[in-house]
């Protein structure tokens, strides 16, 4: 970079160069800061230029740098030029802007496969499934030949629509295509069947998978614990560490989940703190709100609010709202009173915080702070949602 800067010489080419290489190498922002200097220094930016920052952008999740190179370069009338459009249709892919991408899309005649995989990507980030598997379905229609990544959205897309069949079939279609199940394929694949509810099909891909990484174990792990089989997660929580895998973030909270269901308070707990004792992993919210979760689940309701309240950093109403919850199915006045005044403090906009908190102080026989409560709501104009009872 420093020598870059020092060359007197720079022209659209070395500039393009320059941009493309850092875009190409993990290095987003310097390829942004890049296009900037070229910008302020009137030189002009080349078709070539503006492919290597729209692949910035899409690395970045940059929207609206991605939208400002987008207008720069109509203007300088390269929008036609085939390998501008198709990084048009990545940026904004990647930007989740599946309109955009989607119009950027339709205007190509040629369409290669990374293409196509990407808006099907696009979709099922968006949580259009229904759409990604249409697309899909041209695909195998117009006899285009998907690669690894293609089958992979196609098969995330069957999992959040628990399409048992359309999965079944593209599976099918994978081992036609000769695909083995390395990842991320393997990992999709055995958590299709495991959303489906087939939990046989599931552990049979994840056994054959040729390598496991973090991701895979954490997807069998969710998968067993989401299907009430919190001992199997937890007994495949055992044989990922003998394996020598580092759990992540994200296997300690499915882990904690089958805790949680499971009501192994203790055993909770030395999951918990192996966190950081074990593997350095500080806790986040979403661990904490485990813990309160088992903690509530079993009645032990002074130790969550205890909890609560050593939480180190911040977490809102998160937690309070969790304790409020459990101690109104457990009919616990007492520290439902507590974590619903510990919300009214926080300025919950929650209206079912309220209304909880009313209909306890209510059955104690509290008028007086059921009118409080009430009062409170309206000075704060939390208006109570429909078929909310109180």
């Amino acid at each position: 970079m420093v020598m870059f800067m020092l060359l007197r010489d720079k022209n659209s080419i070395t500039w393009s160069a320059m941009i493309t290489g850092f875009a190409q190498n993990g290095e987003p922002y310097k390829a942004l800061e890049l296009f900037a200097r070229m910008h302020s220094v009137d030189v002009r930016p080349s078709e070539f230029t503006f492919v290597g920052v729209l692949n910035a952008c899409s690395d970045h999740s940059s929207m609206t740098e991605g939208k400002g190179a987008h207008c720069f370069l109509l203007k300088l009338g390269f929008e036609s030029q085939v390998y501008i459009k198709s990084a048009l249709v990545d940026m904004y892919a990647k930007c989740f802007c599946i309109n955009d991408a989607k119009s950027a899309f339709d205007s190509l005649h040629e369409r290669d496969i990374i293409l196509w995989t990407t808006m099907i990507t696009a979709y099922v980030q968006n949580g259009e499934y229904e759409d990604a598997l249409t697309l899909y379905s041209l695909i195998e229609n117009e006899g285009i030949l998907p690669n690894n990544l293609t089958i992979t959205g196609a098969l995330c897309a069957c999992s959040s629509l628990v399409a048992f069949e359309q999965g079944k079939q593209i599976h099918a279609r994978s081992l036609k295509y000769g695909f083995g199940l390395g990842i991320p394929l393997g990992s999709a694949l055995s958590t299709m069947y495991a959303k489906c509810g087939n939990l046989e099909d599931c552990n049979l891909v994840f056994r054959r998978m040729p390598y496991r990484d973090v991701v895979a174990w954490n997807s069998i792990i969710s998968s067993y614990s989401q299907n009430g089989c919190g001992n199997d997660a937890l007994t495949l929580f055992e044989e990922m560490k003998s394996e020598g895998r580092q759990p992540d973030h994200v296997t300690f909270i499915n882990v904690l989940n089958a805790c949680s269901h499971m009501g192994l308070v203790d055993r909770g707990w030395d999951y918990f703190r192996s966190m950081q004792s074990l593997y350095c992993l500080a806790p986040r919210i979403e661990h904490f709100a485990c813990m309160v979760d088992m903690l509530s689940r079993t009645g032990k309701f002074e130790e969550a609010k205890n909890l609560i309240e050593s939480v180190p950093i911040d977490h809102g109403t998160c937690l309070w709202r969790i304790l409020l919850g459990a101690c109104r199915h457990k009919k616990n006045f007492h520290f439902g009173a507590y974590a619903g005044e510990k919300l009214m403090e926080l300025g919950s906009n929650d209206s079912s915080t309220y209304i909880l908190l009313s209909n306890i102080y209510a059955a104690w026989n509290k008028w007086d702070d059921v009118e409080r409560v009430r009062r409170t709501m309206k000075f704060r104009g939390v208006n109570k949602e429909p078929g909310a009872v109180g």
